[in-house]
């Protein structure tokens, strides 16, 4: 009698942390990120972040859009305009996801803000070497 009780106990604990959703992200998010690279380029950028969360809550979508400044860039590299979110994922507190050939990873602290880092390990447009920095959002 008393394993069919924690039998049916556990089932139905597993049950429940198995379909409990995650946070839903969807929303408009304040963006902010600071990036760099070893021969002296720094950008600070600030703009929106705009994400929908899919059903499964574990994938979502959505769309960056930033004005920055930057000192020590090549001619014509900006980190202004919008770029659409790649391989959007949230996994319990984790949050991943690619722009531009850049890989995000981060967490989300509650939720209604998330941070983390950024890598570009090939560089983007006219710079041609590694940009690391850091990112958040915010609601």
């Amino acid at each position: 009698m008393h394993r069919l009780l924690f039998g049916i106990g556990l089932s139905a604990f597993s049950a429940a942390c198995a379909t409990a959703p995650a946070t839903d992200v969807s929303g408009t998010w304040d963006w902010q990120e600071t990036i760099s690279t070893a021969s002296g380029l720094a950008c600070e950028a600030t703009g929106q972040l705009l994400l929908a969360q899919f059903a499964d809550n574990n994938r979502f979508t959505g769309q960056r859009s930033r004005m920055g400044t930057c000192t020590g860039a090549p001619t014509g590299f900006t980190v202004d305009g919008g770029q659409g979110l790649i391989g959007a994922q949230l996994v319990g507190s984790d949050v991943s996801f690619e722009i531009d050939f850049c890989n995000y990873v981060g967490v989300l602290t509650g939720s209604d803000e998330m941070n983390g880092t950024v890598v570009c390990p090939d560089g983007v447009g006219q710079v041609q070497e590694a940009i690391e920095g850091t990112w958040s959002a915010s609601r």
